[in-house]
Order: structure tokens, then sequence, then C-alpha cells
């Protein structure tokens, strides 16, 4: 598998499962005098700008083979090459922040392209290029969208790649692309 679709996988699947433990029944425990004080920690603060995107909203990208295959269960699929420039504020330091771009059909993740790992410091503005090929299949399941598909939403994310079970910033775009075979 590639590296930069394990690295995304793992940020997915280590989310849905910190989402899931939430759910555990727990076995009632005798009363306290006093309830602990707990408090969440505090929001961080961001923002997340898109400052270009190609194709833009609206484009048919196609979907075929990908060059190179990283499983053994089916080939890969990719789009036509996507290029996007993001620009990422953000309140903390962040030594391998990693930027993803999603685009989504209803609650379905079609695809995703995502930046290569960088750092930079607490109040910055720092330039993502995310560019190739949009995926669309991973380690075990070869499309998440049926071909044609029309995506109404772009989600971009700030990850810090060495605790990857919440993103640290998530920004929504209204942006059209349609996927569809040659």
């Amino acid at each position: 598998m590639k590296p930069a679709a394990r690295f995304v996988n793992t940020l997915v699947a280590v989310a849905v499962l910190t989402a899931c433990d939430g759910a555990r029944t727990q076995l009632p425990s005798a009363p306290s005098s006093s309830p602990p004080s707990i408090s969440p920690p505090p929001l961080a603060s961001g923002q997340i700008t898109l400052r270009s995107i190609a194709p833009g909203s609206g484009a048919t990208l196609t979907v075929r083979e990908c060059p190179t295959s990283f499983t053994n269960s089916f080939k890969d699929l990719c789009s036509d090459p996507a290029h996007l420039t993001v620009d990422v504020q953000f309140e903390r330091d962040v030594s391998s922040a990693v930027v993803t771009a999603t685009f989504e059909s209803g609650t379905k993740r079609c695809g995703w392209l995502y930046s290569g790992p960088s750092a930079f410091a607490a109040g910055s503005r720092v330039s993502f290029e995310l560019r190739g090929a949009i995926e669309f299949s991973d380690e075990s399941l070869q499309l998440h969208c049926s071909l044609p598909a029309e995506t109404a939403r772009m989600v971009i994310q700030l990850w810090e790649a060495s605790r990857p079970a919440t993103p640290l910033l998530t920004q929504e775009f209204a942006h059209t692309y349609t996927f569809a075979e040659p």
C-alpha cells in the first residue's frame, strides 16, 4: 500500500474507533460525594483558506486504473490530476502537519488528495500544495462511490501526523466534481 494512503487510512480508522469508544457501556459505580471536575480541553482555533483549485468546480474528471497498484485484491483507481493550494493558519505549533482534501457525495467519501508533511509555528500562515491524482480506493475497498459520481462538497482537514486520531482543523467548501469512467 502507498505510504500516504496508509497514513490517510490510519487517520480515518483511528477517528472512527475513537468516536465509537465513547459508546462503551460502563457498569454503574457507587455515587461519590462530589462529582469530579472535568473540563474539555480548549478548542484550538485556526483557519483554512482555499487559494486555488484546478480543475475548477463543475469539472468532470476521468477515473481509471492508477499507474501502480499497491494491493493484490483489486486495482487502485485514480482520477485525472488535480491541484489545490491551501493556506492554513493555526494557533499551535505543528511539527508534522498534513492536509487532506476529501471529495464527498452525501455521506460518502468518494476520493481524497493529500499534501506532504510540513512544520509550522503557532500563528503563522503556511501554504500546502495538494497535487496529483485523486485516489478512489484504499487497502480494503475499491470504490467508495459508484461511478459516475457527483460530489457536492470538499472537506479540507489539518492533521498532526504523530497524532492521527482527530483532525486539528476542518473546513468544508461547496465544490462539485463529476467523476466518470472513460
